[in-house]
């Protein structure tokens, strides 16, 4: 009874497999040489590279790079500028630079395919600082590649971050017209409705609008009072004049406190002519003396203007009195108007708080965009480097490539693996038996015994030996 190689291989155990090893080490070894070999002649026949390396310092943009990106957009933000720095636009100028299509002698799309083919970058773990290595031939091909790289990189980003800030500007500078307009617009809108309404306004008043209404209700309401309280003195004062006798009519006349009171001159001048009167009776002057005589007269004159003023103060008194009602009846049959007004005022004075609120609030949009404006000047004038070269590029004096001792290590490891995995293989298809262990294995009996090799002839031997025991 026969098994499929799939069962044999099933049934191997560990010392199977030793034994594989052992019955086929020629392959195994004669495997392992030749791969070693192959890989001896082939590190011998590449040639020597050279690396050489620029060390850039990336700082942070100017928004806050560390406070406002997640580990994420870093990582997007590194992987973004390693494409930046092998980009074409990068790679021209150092092309150009170095004058790369003359030395080589190929054209430049060629030229711009090897350089981006030589250049490796990679992100110092816990820092800014990326490494620019560029692998080539020729030692000095390889540092003046990696030089140029890394100034063609700085290079590349100051004057984007340049042409970055100075589109800012343009467009604040945009935005600041825009925004005069609108000022001045609100401005015209405020000034139409001052010329309707009437409306005192201020630039920078704060609340011009707001007490227009009220002041004039209140000034009304002043006025009224001051009014009707001055035709009140008025009435005392005729009252007064009317009750009183002539000599106290005389003294009240000349202290009222009106304007132009001639009674108060004319009191005074008619009380010193009877005191010089009173004098000279006194001294004993008779009344048909002339000088009794002229005082006599002058008193009587002065008694005659007394009586004439105090009249004149009279008529005024009451004209005045009169005005004063004739006004206050007008302003009396005028308050409905005045209430109408003030209701239209209160009408347009949302309209008109409204047309200011907006103005002040272009006025500060206005500040806030210049002080922005001025900020960013300031910001774009001050040295700014976002890429800073912290490590020029030096001559590679030992070879990077080919690496001897890893390639033959592993041209040694493979052909260890090829070897062994060519023993089993065989091993798989070979479906001889070799050992007592492969018979039972196979025919699933046990042995009784085994016939050697190179056995003699057996009426020779004595019936006791191994030979014929076995047979």
């Amino acid at each position: 009874m026969s098994q499929t190689p799939t069962s044999n291989e099933a049934n191997l155990h560990a010392v199977d497999y030793w034994q594989v090893l052992r019955n086929r080490y020629g392959i195994i070894l004669l495997t392992f040489l030749l791969v070693f070999l192959i890989a001896a002649v082939i590190t011998q026949a590449m040639p020597d590279k050279y690396s050489s390396t620029s060390l850039v310092q990336v700082n942070p943009p100017q928004q806050g790079f560390s406070s406002q990106l997640g580990v994420l957009q870093s990582r997007q933000y590194y992987a973004t500028q390693f494409e930046v720095i092998v980009a074409e636009r990068t790679l021209k100028i150092v092309a150009e630079e170095l004058d790369l299509e003359t030395k080589w002698g190929l054209e430049r799309d060629i030229v711009l395919g090897q350089l981006k083919s030589m250049i490796e970058t990679k992100l110092k773990p816990g820092t800014d600082l990326v490494e620019i290595s560029v692998i080539h031939v020729d030692a000095q091909t390889a540092k003046e590649v990696a030089h140029g790289v890394a100034k063609a990189y700085q290079y590349r980003r100051n004057t984007e971050e340049k042409e970055r800030a100075e589109d800012q500007l343009g467009a604040l500078d945009k935005e600041i017209e825009n925004q005069k307009d609108k000022v001045e617009a609100k401005k015209k809108v405020i000034n139409t409705m001052v010329r309707i309404t009437g409306r005192a306004w201020f630039e920078g008043s704060r609340s011009s609008a707001e007490v227009t209404g009220t002041n004039m209700s209140m000034l009304a309401e002043q006025n009224v009072f001051e009014m009707k309280k001055e035709r009140d003195q008025y009435e005392i004062y005729l009252d007064k004049l009317n009750t009183l006798d002539q000599e106290q009519v005389l003294r009240y006349a000349a202290e009222l406190p009106v304007e132009n009171n001639s009674v108060r001159t004319l009191h005074s001048e008619y009380g010193t002519a009877l005191r010089e009167f009173d004098a000279s009776k006194a001294s004993g002057l008779g009344r048909r003396h002339p000088t009794m005589m002229v005082q006599e007269k002058r008193i009587q004159g002065l008694r005659r203007d007394l009586d004439t003023s105090i009249g004149s103060l009279r008529e005024s008194l009451a004209n005045n009195f009169e005005l004063l009602n004739r006004r206050l009846a007008k302003m009396e049959d005028t308050s409905d108007e005045q209430d109408r007004e003030l209701v239209k005022i209160a009408t347009d004075m949302q309209d008109f708080k409204n047309a200011t609120r907006d103005y002040e609030a272009a006025i500060s949009l206005l500040q806030e965009l210049r002080l922005t404006h001025s900020a960013e000047r300031v910001a774009l004038s001050a040295p700014k480097e976002p890429i800073t070269i912290q490590e020029e590029a030096k001559l590679g004096k030992n070879p990077v490539s080919p690496k001897v001792a890893l390639n033959l290590i592993l041209g040694g490891v493979l052909g260890l693996i090829f070897g062994i995995a060519i023993a089993f293989f065989l091993e798989y298809v070979d479906t001889s038996v070799k050992s007592l262990e492969d018979v039972e294995r196979f025919l699933q009996v046990p042995v009784l015994a085994v016939i050697p090799k190179d056995v003699g002839v057996l009426h020779k031997q004595s019936g006791m030996s191994p030979d014929a025991e076995a047979y």
